[in-house]
């Protein structure tokens, strides 16, 4: 757990950021990535909050890159 979020695997699909009762999955395709991280924002604040590096063996499908965070707000932004 990393500031009160818990990450799990996630699922590679749909893709996106897509809400659901378990927490926020998050999905990527990205053919030519050896690396990904997912960072996490408050809105309208610069600093971000968190940085998830993605593992290639649990984060990755195919190339597709995935991650379920639960304990964020609907609202937060990432990038």
């Amino acid at each position: 757990m990393k500031n009160g979020i818990r990450r799990s695997r996630g699922r590679p699909f749909p893709f996106g950021a897509i809400a659901h009762k378990r927490g926020i999955n998050f999905a990527l395709y990205a053919p030519l990535a050896n690396e990904v991280s997912l960072i996490i924002y408050h809105p309208g604040i610069v600093e971000s909050i968190s940085e998830f590096k993605l593992n290639y063996k649990t984060n990755r499908t195919g190339q597709i890159w995935h991650i379920q965070l639960e304990g964020l707000s609907k609202k937060i932004r990432y990038g």
